[in-house]
C-alpha cells in the first residue's frame, strides 16, 4: 500500500514540482535576458537615448535606409565647434515604420531636439515591405502607450503586444533565445578557426561604453550592410511583384500615422525636413509610374500643409553608389553626409529668419516643381553630383 502511495506521489506530484521549479528558473532566467537582434538592442537603446540627450540636438530618423546612409561623425567633424552647431545622432532603425514612430513621438518631443530629419520613401510605407513587429513589444516593455488616435489604426495584435503581462512577456521572449545561443556558437567555433564574425552583442558594448563617457557612438555611425549584393540577388529582389507599386500596395494607416507624427512634430516648434532618400536607379526603373506619383504628391501635400522643407533625393546617385537597391555604399554615404552638412546650415538659417522676421516666411515653403496634373519634389541631383566630384 505505501508502495502504491509512493508511486503515486512519484507519478503525480514530481512532474508538478519539476513544471513549478522549471518556470521559476526560466522566469529568473528571462528577467535578466537581453541577448536581443541587433536591431531590437538599437531600438532599446534608441528609447534610453530619448530620455537622456541633451535639448538642442540634430535627429536623423527613418529605417535602414537613414541608419546605413548617414554618417553623423562627418557631419559633426565639418561643422567642427561652431557655437550655433546642433549635434548629429543617427536614429534610423530597421523595420521602423510611421505607426511606430508616431507611437515613440512624445518620447522624441521631450527629448528637445532642434531638427528632425526624417527619411523616408515609396518603400517605407509599405508593411509588406517595411516590417518590424518585434517593436511593439519592446514598447510594450517601456509601458509607451497609444492614445485615442493611434489606438483606433492598430490591430489585435498590435495591442496584445503593447499591454502584455509579465507571463505573456517572458513567453514572448522565447523567439530571441535560440537565434542567441545560436550566434554565441557561430562566434566561438569562428574564434577557434580563426574567421572574424561579427559579435551579437556588439551593440550593447557601444552603447554601455559610449553613454559612460556621455557620447552616444552607437548612434553617430552604425553601419550593418557593407558587401555589395551581386547583380543576381538584386535581379531577384527586382522581380519581386511587391517592388512595383510599393506605395500603392502601403496601408492607408502608414500615411495617417506620417500625417499625424509630422503635424505634432510641428507643433513643438521643432524644424522639420523630409527627406524622399536615394533609390538605386535599377529600381527607380521598375517603380509604377503611378505609383510614384502618388507618392510624391502625398508628400507634397503634408509638406505644404505644414509649411517645411522637402528634399528629394530619390534619383540623385547613380548604380554604382549603392550596395543593393535602397543603401549606399561607403562613397555614396559620405556624399549624402557632406550634402546634409551644407543643408541644415541653410534650413536652420531659413528657420531662424522666419522666427525673428514673419515676412520671409516664403524661404521656408517647400521647393517643388508643380505641373498641372501632378505636383513633384524639387530635384537635388545637381547638387549631389557636385558634391560626389568634388570629393573624388
Amino acid at each position: 500500500m505505501r508502495e502504491n502511495k509512493k508511486t503515486i506521489i512519484i507519478v503525480f506530484v514530481a512532474p508538478i514540482v519539476v513544471l513549478v521549479l522549471s518556470t521559476a528558473i526560466y522566469m529568473l532566467f528571462i528577467s535578466d535576458f537581453r541577448g536581443y537582434d541587433s536591431t531590437s538592442t538599437r531600438f532599446i537603446h534608441s528609447l534610453d537615448f530619448y530620455e537622456n540627450s541633451s535639448p538642442g540636438s540634430t535627429f536623423f530618423i527613418g529605417d535602414s535606409q537613414i541608419r546605413e546612409d548617414i554618417n553623423c561623425n562627418i557631419i559633426d567633424s565639418l561643422h567642427g565647434v561652431a557655437a550655433n552647431y546642433s549635434p548629429c545622432f543617427n536614429l534610423g532603425i530597421e523595420g521602423m515604420s510611421s505607426l511606430q514612430y508616431a507611437l515613440i513621438q512624445k518620447k522624441i518631443i521631450d527629448a528637445g531636439p532642434k531638427h528632425v530629419i526624417i527619411g523616408v520613401s515609396p518603400l517605407f510605407f509599405s508593411e509588406g515591405i517595411n516590417s518590424n513587429k518585434n517593436l511593439f513589444f519592446f514598447m510594450g516593455e517601456r509601458r509607451i502607450m497609444p492614445d485615442a488616435t493611434l489606438n483606433s489604426l492598430l490591430n489585435s495584435d498590435e495591442k496584445k503586444s503593447l499591454t502584455m503581462n509579465s507571463y505573456l512577456r517572458a513567453l514572448y521572449k522565447r523567439r530571441f533565445i535560440l537565434p542567441f545561443y545560436e550566434s554565441v556558437i557561430r562566434s566561438t567555433l569562428g574564434k577557434r578557426s580563426g574567421q572574424s564574425l561579427p559579435d551579437k552583442n556588439s551593440a550593447d558594448d557601444a552603447y554601455f561604453s559610449s553613454t559612460s563617457s556621455g557620447v552616444y557612438s552607437e548612434f553617430k555611425s552604425s553601419f550593418l550592410y557593407t558587401n555589395a549584393q551581386t547583380e543576381e540577388e538584386l535581379q531577384k529582389k527586382l522581380d519581386s511583384p511587391e517592388l512595383l507599386s510599393p506605395f500603392n500596395n502601403s496601408n492607408n494607416r502608414e500615411r495617417e500615422s506620417f500625417d499625424y507624427l509630422i503635424s505634432n512634430l510641428y507643433n513643438s516648434s521643432i524644424i522639420l525636413t523630409v527627406v524622399s532618400m536615394p533609390l538605386n536607379p535599377l529600381l527607380v526603373e521598375i517603380l509604377n509610374e503611378q505609383s510614384l506619383s502618388e507618392y510624391k504628391s502625398f508628400l507634397y501635400h503634408i509638406c505644404t500643409k505644414n509649411q517645411i522643407e522637402c528634399i528629394d533625393l530619390t534619383s540623385s546617385f547613380s548604380q554604382d553608389q549603392f550596395i543593393d537597391l535602397t543603401h549606399l555604399n561607403a562613397e555614396g554615404r559620405n556624399s549624402l553626409s557632406k550634402y546634409f552638412f551644407e543643408k541644415l546650415i541653410t534650413i536652420e538659417e531659413n528657420f531662424s529668419a522666419l522666427t525673428s522676421s514673419p515676412s520671409t516666411f516664403p524661404t521656408l515653403i517647400p521647393r517643388f516643381s508643380e505641373s498641372a496634373d501632378n505636383p513633384v519634389l524639387n530635384s537635388t541631383q545637381d547638387y549631389i553630383l557636385e558634391i560626389i566630384e568634388t570629393i573624388k
